[in-house]
């Protein structure tokens, strides 16, 4: 079908921005992980609800979400902001984090 949206059209999204989302809590769910492998920069700023960047939806099991492009994370202006994710983010080269009081870092 034409103009169709699928899993497969995320795959080589390289950038993603969210902006001003203020009751968006979670930016991308740990089973949606897998269809983003080419995100390299991902920013996220002014979302006043959002607590998690990578929702970690089994609460028995420790989540390993991981998007293995990801160089470059900006988080800006989340004041609910906990975490990442449960999982450590070191190998990004390029991280700011700004007004995020309650951010937890790994």
């Amino acid at each position: 079908m034409k103009g169709e949206i699928t899993a497969e059209s995320f795959k080589a999204l390289k950038v993603l921005s969210v902006h001003t989302c203020p009751r968006l809590a979670f930016v991308l769910s740990y089973s949606m992980v897998q269809y983003f492998p080419g995100l390299e920069d991902l920013t996220v700023e002014d979302c006043a609800s959002m607590t998690e960047i990578i929702l970690c939806e089994m609460q028995t099991e420790v989540c390993s979400a991981e998007i293995p492009k990801l160089k470059k994370l900006e988080l800006r202006y989340l004041p609910q902001l906990l975490r990442i994710c449960h999982q450590s983010y070191q190998y990004i080269e390029h991280l700011n984090i700004k007004y995020c009081p309650k951010f937890e870092s790994n």
